[in-house]
């Protein structure tokens, strides 16, 4: 039911903020303030620490966020069942079969309707999880989605884009340092392509959307040696 949803969420996110104090050495939260205070938001993130970058950002928001996830995560029905109680989306790739393809616009309608509603729906833009210290290239998903909101049937124009970065001290278990970054909103009207051509129209949200989260990604070359890399990670992390 719709209620025990609601306190399966709420006691969740409860639990999660008593034990990430115990976890983590230091949660910082940047540009907080700078969230639009009306409307829904889409957070794209980056993804390098697999299912803890979602307990991270959930953690911040006052408002409900529901967040993508593996489609085949939800495969075992008891475990989807518990999974849904806690705002997760299955997201199946369309490249992945073309039978995930209908899949993925009932992954992109679902959103829609919790956009609607006003609650927060976080989407790792990447596509893949991976630990290291750099934005990968991003998919086209996240701008496929903003498209849909946007300028779909029926345009909820007031939803906002967060750029958004997710950076972690190391990926060694408990102790460590963590640092949540909240770029530049993008409106609809950061996009100068005309929606009508839909393919360069996703191009620019991706160059645009590449350009705000990378501002707010820790970025060290994979062959920095140890001792910089060490030093690096300390004076972000000071």
């Amino acid at each position: 039911s719709l209620i025990r949803t609601v306190l399966t969420y709420y006691f969740s996110r409860f639990l999660i903020r008593l034990g990430l104090p115990i976890y983590l050495k230091r949660l910082s939260v940047f540009n907080f303030d700078k969230l639009p205070k009306d409307g829904s938001m889409l957070i794209a993130s980056n993804h390098p620490d697999s299912f803890f970058d979602a307990l991270v950002i959930g953690s911040v928001l006052d408002t409900p966020i529901n967040t993508l996830a593996r489609g085949d995560a939800f495969k075992k029905s008891k475990v989807a069942f518990w999974l849904r109680q806690i705002k997760l989306i299955p997201v199946f790739r369309g490249s992945e079969g073309r039978g995930n393809v209908k899949k993925l616009d009932a992954t992109n309608n679902e959103a829609y309707d919790v956009l609607k509603n006003g609650e927060s729906v976080v989407i790792f833009s990447e596509g893949v999880c991976v630990n290291e210290w750099k934005l990968r290239p991003l998919g086209k998903g996240t701008a496929r989605m903003a498209y849909q909101v946007w300028f779909g049937e029926k345009p909820l124009k007031n939803m906002s884009v967060i750029p958004t970065g997710v950076n972690y001290e190391h990926f060694r278990g408990p102790g460590k340092c963590v640092s949540l970054c909240f770029g530049q909103a993008i409106q609809p009207a950061d996009i100068q392509t005309h929606p009508d051509e839909y393919e360069k129209w996703l191009r620019e949200f991706n160059e645009l959307l590449d350009l705000r989260m990378n501002q707010q990604v820790l970025t060290i070359p994979a062959d920095t040696n140890p001792a910089e890399k060490r030093q690096i990670l300390d004076r972000y992390f000071k």
